[in-house]
């Protein structure tokens, strides 16, 4: 620096003298900022030093101390959930994703630009968004699910049920069956096999064990719903034992999916049993809608079957009169309906009675069947005919002991609750005068 007539010292300076002598240079990383020096004159000579600024004491003193810094400490937080990033303030906005040099490069090259192609058009759609692999899938996996070829139908369900790699493409293939149900039950002529292969597409979605499905709640169950409760079913000797399979189906993924979501959802299962129980006994029911209601209620089990069938039968039995009395429904039809509905009140009772003997209760005895007329009074015209005229008596006697024990559960509870109040206020005075008795 001397020898250069330089004012400011520089590394190499430093690293220059340091060979000169034979010394080891210093290691480590060069800076680019300069350090500014001073001159000043001494006896022995020139004195350089760094220009720094002078600290006062006194205020260094009396300045406060600064906060204590906190703690070192880890946190979590979702980068991702499915394949999407959550809008939270640990991940980036969207803005800053676009601004990114790697994300506007990325778009660039996906979406040429074009000035004859209007903005809009070069937008991508959702379904867009999948690779190309994914959407191949999606068109082969669809197409073959609704073949006529049994074996190619079999191998598409059996990769929708099984596959782990599906979790992108769960809300397309959900929203397909929701648009294949809806569209074929619009149809005036709705195809049996096409209904049955979309609710089958449905269902094996539903089985997967890798899927989270729960996002998506709000578009299954209705498609649940309608192929259960659906009115629009052609009306053949060919197609009912179809219509009854799909009806059976859909009670099927109602119950699992009420199972599997009704402690995370607690008014599920209560708007499920509105649902049913409306279609039940609403005047503008067809007999369609009230078989779908039944064979809903059978599936969801013995307490379902109390709130919804047995407690509305007078309802239910007044809708049917009306039906038949507008010409709205077949004798024939209504006639299997009351026999459904029957048999399910007796498999109902029969079920109950196995749990009081499995709990240690007493069994109670069958109800004898009433006159006509009180038992037109209590269930309607047309299942006081069916209770009178069946030849199966234990059946019916079944059925109809299930219906005045649900009716009665109410009150039994009450006059249960008002016995166990009863005999504990007699201990308690007991025990009372046991006590007087004592200190005496």
């Amino acid at each position: 620096m001397r020898h250069s007539k330089r004012t400011n010292l520089l590394v190499e300076d430093v690293d220059y003298a340091l060979r000169a002598k034979n010394i080891e240079p210093l290691w480590g990383f060069a800076s680019t900022d300069t350090l500014s020096f001073r001159r000043t004159t001494s006896a022995v000579g020139n004195l350089y030093f760094i220009d720094e600024e002078e600290i006062d004491l006194t205020k260094v003193l009396a300045a406060e101390l600064p906060p204590v810094p906190q703690e070192t400490s880890y946190t979590a937080h979702w980068l991702a959930v499915e394949g999407v990033q959550p809008a939270i303030p640990q991940n980036p906005t969207p803005a800053e994703l676009k601004s990114h040099p790697a994300f506007s490069g990325l778009q660039s090259s996906a979406i040429p630009s074009s000035s004859k192609q209007p903005p809009e058009s070069q937008n991508l759609t959702t379904k867009e968004h999948l690779s190309r692999e994914l959407r191949l899938y999606f068109d082969r996996v669809t197409a073959a699910a609704l073949s006529n070829d049994q074996s190619s139908r079999n191998a598409a369900l059996a990769s929708l049920s099984g596959d782990p790699g599906l979790h992108q493409l769960v809300p397309y293939l959900i929203q397909f069956a929701a648009e294949k149900i809806t569209t074929t039950l619009s149809h005036p002529e709705p195809s049996m096999q096409y209904l049955r292969d979309a609710l089958q597409i449905l269902e094996s979605i539903l089985s997967n064990p890798h899927s989270y499905l729960e996002p998506y709640l709000h578009q299954i169950l209705p498609s649940i719903l309608t192929c259960l409760l659906s009115s629009s079913f052609p009306s053949s000797p060919v197609t009912d034992d179809l219509e009854r399979e799909i009806r059976c189906t859909a009670a099927s993924l109602l119950k699992s999916q009420l199972n599997r979501y009704q402690h995370s959802y607690p008014t599920l299962r209560t708007r499920i049993l509105k649902t049913l129980t409306k279609s039940l006994i609403d005047p503008q029911s067809t007999d369609r809608n009230q078989l779908g209601a039944i064979v809903g209620v059978k599936y969801l089990g013995l307490e379902p079957t109390k709130t919804v069938l047995s407690q509305n039968i007078k309802a239910f039995g007044e809708s049917l009169d009306l039906s038949l009395s507008e010409g709205k429904a077949d004798q024939i039809r209504l006639d299997n309906l009351i026999k459904e509905t029957l048999k399910i009140m007796s498999e109902a009772y029969s079920e109950q009675q196995i749990h009081r003997k499995t709990n240690s209760k007493s069994k109670k005895k069958l109800r004898s069947i009433p006159a006509q007329d009180e038992l037109e009074a209590e269930v309607g015209v047309q299942f006081a005919a069916r209770l009178m005229s069946t030849s199966d008596e234990e059946e019916t006697r079944l059925a109809y002991t299930f219906i005045k024990e649900s009716t009665q559960t109410s009150d039994t509870d009450d006059s249960e609750e008002d016995e166990e109040r009863s005999e504990h206020a007699e201990e308690e005075e007991t025990t009372k005068m046991d006590v007087v008795e004592e200190k005496q």
